[in-house]
C-alpha cells in the first residue's frame, strides 16, 4: 500500500528460480495477459485513473527484482505518475493483429516494470486495453483480481478498490520457514514420482531444438455438451476451483477428462506411466485470496495406466485411480514445486521440462459480461497462445470448451489435430459406457499404436523425420546387406546420435557412451531408431553395439 517504506523482501522459492534463469525468464512464455475490447466513447483520463488505482493498491504490480551482496531481493516502487502507454493503430493494416503483438514484449526482471498497461486505438470508438504481467509478480488468480478491481475503479473511483489484506512480500518472507516443516509432503512426492518414466515424451514430428524458442500454436477443442453431461453424471471429482479458501481442489471437476487425456498420451508415447502437470492456486489461507502475487504453483500427477493399453482395465476403474491421485495431490500440494525439484535433482535437459512435458488446466467457465463505465461496451479481446513451456497443454473450461496448445517447433498441426480427435472420440465412447475396456475404445474403435516418425494416425505410418535429409525405409522394402545399404544405415544412426547428444559430428567408430550418452538418452535413441527403420530394436542392442558402424551393421542384417 502507498505509504509503506520501500522495504526489501526475500524472494519466494518460485521467484528465486525465475531470478536464477536471468534474462531467459523474460519471454512471452512467462507472460500473463488480459485484453479488453472497448467500444464507444473512451475517456482516456478515466481509464488511466482506473489503472493507476489498481497499481497503487497492489504492491506486487510495482515490484522488481534486485541483487545485493550476491543475494536477490524484491522491492516495490512508488505508484507511477505516468498514464498507460498509448498506441494509435487506426488506419494501419491488421490493427487487431498488431495490437495482440504488444502482449509479446519481453520483461526485464531487474529493470522492471513487471506489469504494463497499454491503450490501443483501432478506430474512433474502438479501442483495446491490454494488461500484461510477468509471472514473477502475478498469477492467473491475480489477473482475475486485477480485472475485478480495474472495472470497479473505472465505474466507482479509486475508493471502490478494496484494500488488500496482506502484502506478497510478507508472504514470501515466511515461505522458507513453512517449507522446512513439509518433510512429509516431500516424502510423498518422492514416492509418487519414483516410478515415473525417466524421460517421458510424445513422439514429435521434428527433433527437439537444443535452444528452445517456445513458439506455440493452438487447436480449438470442445467437448460436446451431451458427452460432458454424461461424464459429470459419474465423475464426482473436486470442485471447480472458483470458491473456498486454500485451493484444496488441485483440479476442477473433469477428472474423467484427465483420465482420457492420459490414455491418449499413453497410446501415443507407448508408456503406461504418463506424468501431467496441473496448476494449484497456492493460497492456503483466506487472507491471501485478495492479494496479487505469484502464489500459483504446480503439481505433477504420475498416472498409473497399467493395464490400460492392453488388458481388462475398465475406464471407470482408471478414473478411480486418477481421482485418488488427485485427492492425494491436494493433501500434499503445499510443498513448493521448486523445492521438490531441488530434492529430486533430475537431469537438466535444455528445452524440456524436467518432470513433465504435458500440462492440463481447467478454468471456471466465463461468468457474466464485464461492466464498464456508461457509454462503453466491454468484451474480452482474444489473444492466441504464442508461447509454451510444455510440449502439449490441454486448456479447458468447466463448460467443455478450450484449446490444445502445442510446441510449434516440435509438432505439425495435423499431428495435434489427430490427438484432439482421438481424445474426443474416446470421451464419446466412454461417456455412456464407463465400464468399457480402455484398450478397446478410442479412435477407430481400438487402441492406437505409436506410428513411426511421430504420432499415430488413421492413414498409417509416416516417414521418419530424424533430421535434415534423413528418410526412413519405405514400408515393404527389406533393404539388403550391401555397402550402400550399410552406409545409409550408418548415416541415419549418426544423424540420430548427433541430434540426441547435441554434438556437431559423429564418426562411424565413435562410442555412444564416450560421446556423453547415458541410459535415458539410450531410451530416446532406441525409440528414434525403431521409428526410422521400422524394425524392433531392443534397448540392449545399443549397450552391446556402441559404435555407429556396429549398430548399423546389426540393423542392416536384421533388415
Amino acid at each position: 500500500m502507498p505509504g509503506h517504506p520501500r522495504e526489501r523482501f526475500a524472494l519466494s522459492v518460485a521467484q528465486r528460480a525465475l531470478w536464477a534463469r536471468g534474462r531467459t525468464a523474460g519471454g512471452p512464455e512467462f507472460t500473463l495477459r488480459r485484453a479488453y475490447r472497448l467500444r464507444g466513447r473512451l475517456d482516456r483520463a478515466a481509464a488511466a485513473g482506473a489503472v493507476g488505482a489498481v497499481v497503487a493498491a497492489h504492491e506486487a504490480l510495482r515490484t522488481r527484482y534486485g541483487v545485493a551482496g550476491g543475494e536477490p531481493y524484491q522491492v516495490a516502487g512508488e505508484p507511477p505518475d505516468d498514464p498507460p502507454a498509448w498506441t494509435d493503430l487506426s488506419g494501419v493494416p491488421d490493427p487487431e493483429g498488431r495490437a495482440a503483438r504488444f502482449a509479446e514484449e519481453p520483461f526485464d526482471l531487474e529493470a522492471g516494470p513487471l506489469f504494463r498497461a497499454r491503450l490501443i486505438r483501432l478506430a474512433a470508438e474502438d479501442h483495446v486495453l491490454l494488461l500484461t504481467a510477468h509471472e514473477g509478480v502475478a498469477d492467473a488468480w491475480s489477473m482475475r483480481l486485477l480485472e475485478r478491481d480495474l472495472f470497479a475503479a473505472w465505474t466507482g473511483g479509486p475508493s471502490a478498490v478494496p484494500r488488500p489484506p496482506a502484502r506478497y512480500g510478507d508472504v514470501a518472507a515466511g515461505e522458507c520457514d513453512r517449507a522446512a516443516g513439509l518433510s512429509e509432503h516431500l516424502a510423498y512426492w518422492r514416492r509418487h514420482l519414483a516410478g515415473a518414466p525417466a524421460a517421458p515424451a510424445l513422439p514429435a514430428d521434428r527433433p527437439r531444438p537444443p535452444v528452445p524458442g517456445h513458439p506455440a500454436e493452438a487447436i480449438p477443442l470442445t467437448i460436446p455438451p451431451g458427452v460432458l453431461e454424461e461424464l459429470r453424471a459419474w465423475d464426482d471429482g473436486p470442485g471447480d476451483g472458483s470458491g473456498g479458501h486454500g485451493g484444496r481442489d488441485v483440479l476442477p471437476r473433469m477428472v474423467a477428462v484427465l483420465a482420457a487425456f492420459q490414455v491418449v498420451l499413453a497410446r501415443r508415447s507407448g508408456v503406461e506411466g504418463v506424468v501431467v502437470g496441473v496448476p494449484v492456486r497456492g493460497r492456503p489461507r483466506p487472507e491471501q485470496e485478495g492479494v496479487v502475487g505469484p502464489f500459483a504453483d504446480r503439481v505433477m500427477l504420475h498416472g498409473d495406466l497399467s493395464g490400460a493399453l492392453s488388458g481388462d482395465l475398465a475406464f471407470a476403474d482408471l478414473v478411480e485411480r486418477v481421482r485418488d491421485t488427485v485427492l492425494d495431490a491436494g493433501t500434499y500440494q503445499d510443498l513448493p514445486f521448486e523445492t521438490l525439484l531441488g530434492a529430486l535433482a533430475p537431469d537438466d535437459e535444455p528445452g524440456r521440462h524436467p518432470v513433465a512435458q504435458v500440462w492440463f488446466e481447467v478454468a471456471a467457465a466465463g461468468g457474466p459480461g464485464l461492466t464498464g463505465p456508461a457509454g462503453l461496451e466491454v468484451e474480452p479481446f482474444p489473444l492466441a497462445p504464442v508461447a509454451t513451456r510444455f510440449d502439449v497443454e490441454l486448456r479447458l473450461t468447466t463448460g467443455g470448451s478450450g484449446t490444445l496448445v502445442y510446441a510449434a517447433d516440435l509438432f505439425e498441426r495435423p499431428t495435434v489435430a489427430g490427438l484432439a480427435g482421438d481424445l474426443l472420440a474416446l470421451l464419446a465412447e466412454v461417456a455412456g459406457n464407463p465400464r468399457a475396456r480402455v484398450a478397446g475404445v478410442g479412435a477407430s474403435g481400438g487402441a492406437l499404436r505409436p506410428a513411426p516418425g511421430g504420432a499415430p494416425g488413421r492413414d498409417g505410418p509416416r516417414a521418419s523425420e530424424a533430421g535434415p535429409g534423413t528418410a526412413a525405409e519405405p514400408d515393404g522394402e527389406t533393404g539388403s546387406d550391401t555397402e550402400a545399404g550399410r552406409a545409409e544405415s550408418e548415416r541415419i544412426v549418426a544423424e540420430i546420435w548427433r541430434e540426441a547428444l547435441c554434438v556437431d559430428r559423429v564418426g562411424r567408430h565413435d562410442d555412444f557412451f564416450a560421446l556423453g550418452g547415458h541410459s535415458r538418452l539410450a531410451i530416446k535413441v532406441a525409440e528414434r531408431l525403431r521409428d526410422a527403420f521400422h524394425r524392433d530394436l531392443p534397448l540392449r542392442t545399443l549397450f552391446d553395439h556402441r559404435t555407429v558402424a556396429e549398430l548399423a551393421a546389426v540393423i542392416t542384417a536384421r533388415s
